[in-house]
This record gives structure tokens, sequence and C-alpha cells, in this order.
């Protein structure tokens, strides 16, 4: 084979990921979404993956590897995948977020999950390796496939209205590679006031 291919997808938080081969790390580094490492002319032999979590619990991750590379099964991501809001566009009411996309054809989906305000910091976190098929449809807000040419353009918006005062909105995005697996996006949580 001409390449070996390793990815790694830590769920929750943090983790230090090292890979091995012949007692000679390959690859060392610490990550916290999805992680890909490509071995050029990978010798015959046992390739060691070693894990450790940074929170005092249990870690859990998926791992992808492969010399056929044509067979990646995730789908590509901006630098950048916050997801963003617009606060000169945002109401009582309403409310319009934006995230990137890329120029491969892919379907972004947007969940809505609305609370109580908490009286605690508002704390986020995903499950970076949970499909959208664990959400509830009723927080379902849009699905789309989309691709752009150009880099500067692609900004995916959506215009959220009838939003409820003196709500905590956490708005998630999920992009799926057309055939394969899903990723997400960094959630963004946003506090409707009951009075503007």
């Amino acid at each position: 084979a001409d390449k070996l291919l390793i990815s790694i997808l830590p769920c929750h938080g943090e983790m230090d990921i090292k890979v091995s081969h012949n007692g000679v790390v390959l690859a060392n580094a610490t990550v916290d979404s999805l992680y890909s490492t490509v071995i050029l002319s990978p010798s015959e032999g046992l390739y060691y993956i070693y894990m450790a979590t940074k929170q005092y619990r249990s870690a859990f991750f998926q791992i992808f590897a492969t010399t056929r590379t044509s067979t990646y099964p995730y789908p590509k991501l901006p630098k950048d995948t916050r997801v963003k809001v617009f606060k000169n566009r945002k109401s009582c009411r309403s409310a319009t977020i934006a995230w990137l996309g890329t120029n491969r054809m892919q379907q972004y989906c947007l969940y809505a999950k609305e609370e109580k305000p908490a009286t605690a910091v508002h704390f986020i976190e995903t499950n970076q390796c949970a499909a959208p098929s664990h959400r509830k449809s009723s927080h379902k807000i849009s699905c789309r496939k989309v691709h752009f040419k150009k880099r500067r353009r692609a900004v995916i918006t959506e215009r959220l209205t009838r939003l409820r005062p003196n709500r905590q909105y956490t708005f998630e995005v999920y992009v799926t590679k057309l055939g394969g697996q899903t990723l997400s996006y960094k959630p963004v949580s946003i506090f409707i006031p009951r009075r503007c």
C-alpha cells in the first residue's frame, strides 16, 4: 500500500493520541475533534494507537483506518466549525445564525433545543460521535444539501422565527457525507429575553 490513513474521533472533550509502529512514534497530538494522519509507504506489522482522556470519566471514541483513502467516511469540515449568532439580527422572537460550508456536496441539518434559562453558567457539550437520529424530530429545523464553488461565499444562514421569550435555545449543526458518516459543529446557545 502507498498510504495508511488513520482517523480518530473523540466523542467528548480532549484526548491525547499517539500512533506508533515498531517502537517509533509516527503521530502525537492532543485533539478535541476529528484527527487524521497519513503514513506514507507503511511497512507491514502492527500499528499501536494509544489514547488517554483528560477528564476523570470513561472515554468514547471512533477509529477508522484504511489503505484505501477513497473510502474515507467522514464529511469535509471547514477550519472554523462554530455556529455564530448575528447579534444585530436578534429580537424577542427571532434570531439569525450562520456557519461555514465547504466545496463538497454535503447535507447540513440544523436542530434547536428549547430550555428554561438556568441560574448557573450554561455549559454546552455535544457528543461528536452521535448522529442526529438520536434527536427528537420536533427539534429539527431544516436539512439542506449544499456545496460552494468559492470559499468566500461558503456561508450558510438560517433565519429563526417564533422563538419564545425568556427561553434558552441551543442550536446544533450536523454535517453528513452523502452515503457516509455524520459530524457535528460546535453548538451555540442564546438567550431570548423576556423583554427587549
